[in-house]
């Protein structure tokens, strides 16, 4: 096993109460930057020894590319000069598929001509026995890819984004003036990676995120599969430690105010993008995770959404998926809470300055009062 880090007796203490989760799960899945084009994935196993250690039991890393058939060469070539003057050792070869070893890890290369025209180009970094995580990540994942279908919008979005933002028109607002507003409205509370920072879980992008280790994007092969092809245990050591660091998290005042604020009545479902489980953590019991397969178009659109009047934004800087515009565009009254105003926010919108562990408890204690 892969050694990541020990955990100090204080955090031993404070995740006995998910030791079991995490000491024998067999499978953690994150999947990272999915776009039209590219994808960056990595599947993982970590364990939880009696005194604290926390090691790498086995890493799959999946970069997948798609291009046409004219590119597909130029992409495999310049893979394959990578890994021959990287010192890794070629193990076999059968069709599309190249794999080779060097130290602990495997590499395969794997190219695949799909319909229409159409290819898709994958590196597979590999240690442990991962071959079920392969599979799942060829066969459910990212197959063989039809050929990219004109739209408005990136796939990734579950919605258009809104082109009328006005971060500097939104309406300023104090937590005092916020609850007076909020009281006796249904909010629908939206939370992202920000949520999650004083928690001990770093964000994807930003100062101290994933990106600032290595960055995640980029053209084909890019950094990634750069990293993969040249620097494997460093790369597994990072998202290692990256996965690590849910073992330790516990919630923070963000997430414990969330949670009263539902028992108050006034938070009627919490919506994240988080995969951290805090908020149920917390004591939340109405949480949903954001996932594309909740929305189900323009007519009937998210339907918790229809809970409220409110929706207010937690720990999100950009209306990535479009998901804000949509609520917006449903009557919804959008109410931020950052350090700065997001990007996402229009002139009617309400933003409120401060970081979530300030203003939510804050906002919790001023609705309690008001009851």
């Amino acid at each position: 096993m892969l050694p990541l880090l020990r955990l100090s007796p204080e955090d031993l203490d404070r995740c006995r109460t998910r030791w079991r989760e995490f000491a024998a799960f067999a499978y953690v899945f994150l999947e990272l930057f999915s776009e039209q084009q590219r994808a960056f994935a990595f599947y993982g196993t970590l364990d939880v020894g009696e005194d604290g250690t926390i090691a790498l039991v086995e890493l799959l890393v999946a970069r997948s590319c798609r291009h046409t058939p004219d590119e597909q060469g130029q992409h495999l070539d310049a893979l394959r000069e990578a890994v021959a003057g990287a010192g890794w050792r070629v193990t076999g070869s059968d069709g599309g598929r190249s794999e080779y070893e060097r130290d602990i890890f495997r590499l395969a290369l794997v190219s695949e001509v799909g319909p229409e025209h159409t290819a898709v180009t994958r590196v597979l970094l590999s240690y442990g026995e991962t071959d079920s995580h392969a599979e799942r990540h060829l066969q459910e994942h990212f197959p063989a890819c039809p050929p990219p279908q004109p739209s408005e919008r990136p796939e990734s979005h579950f919605y258009p984004v809104g082109s009328e933002c006005a971060p500097d028109k939104a309406e300023r607002l104090d937590v005092e003036e916020l609850a007076s507003r909020v009281r006796g409205r249904p909010v629908v509370a939206l939370t992202g990676a920000g949520i999650s920072l004083d928690s001990g879980i770093p964000a994807f992008r930003g100062p101290g995120g994933l990106e600032e280790h290595f960055p995640l994007l980029g053209s084909f092969p890019g950094a990634v599969a750069e990293w993969m092809v040249e620097r494997p245990r460093e790369l597994a050591t990072v998202l290692g430690r990256f996965q690590a660091s849910f073992i330790t998290a516990r919630p923070s005042a963000a997430h414990r105010a969330l949670a009263e604020l539902e028992k108050q009545g006034t938070v009627v479902r919490v919506v994240t993008g988080n995969k951290d489980r805090l908020h149920e953590l917390a004591g939340s019991r109405r949480v949903l995770l954001k996932d594309q397969r909740h929305f189900v178009g323009s007519d009937e659109g998210w339907r918790w959404l229809r809970e409220g009047e409110v929706l207010l934004v937690v720990g999100i800087h950009e209306d990535e998926h479009g998901l804000i515009t949509y609520a917006r565009d449903r009557g919804l009254q959008v109410a931020a809470v950052s350090p700065e105003p997001p990007s996402f926010l229009y002139a009617g919108d309400w933003f409120i300055a401060g970081s979530a562990q300030e203003v939510l408890p804050h906002l919790a204690a001023a609705l309690s009062r008001r009851r």
